[in-house]
């Protein structure tokens, strides 16, 4: 679960980067693009700080809202799809008939 929010919340910053623009590569005093991780963290967060992206029209950028979303659609899929490591169990433990007239 550590590693899938991990990687929801980088690839939730390329998105805002590319959704709002100007968050983390920014003009410095110096006129050049820099990139600045504490912008970007901080953009995170901001939804516990202020109201501006709890309106309707910024919940698409409301981190916290979009890792719930996607926390609980991950867990509802482990739940209906289980894994062993990665490779997909099988829905039923029952072996699988080799009679051809059972089935008809």
């Amino acid at each position: 679960m550590f590693q899938f929010i991990i990687l929801f919340t980088i690839g939730f910053l390329i998105f805002i980067e590319f959704y709002v623009g100007s968050v983390m590569f920014r003009h410095n005093s110096e006129n050049k693009i820099s990139f600045n991780l504490s912008s970007g963290l901080n953009f995170l967060i901001n939804p516990l700080q202020s109201r501006f992206l709890w309106h309707p029209s910024g919940l698409l950028m409301n981190y916290p809202l979009m890792l719930v979303i996607a926390i609980v659609v991950n867990l509802i899929l482990r739940y209906i799809f289980p894994t062993n490591n990665g490779i997909p169990s099988r829905v039923s433990q029952s072996t699988t008939s080799t009679n051809i007239k059972e089935g008809l």
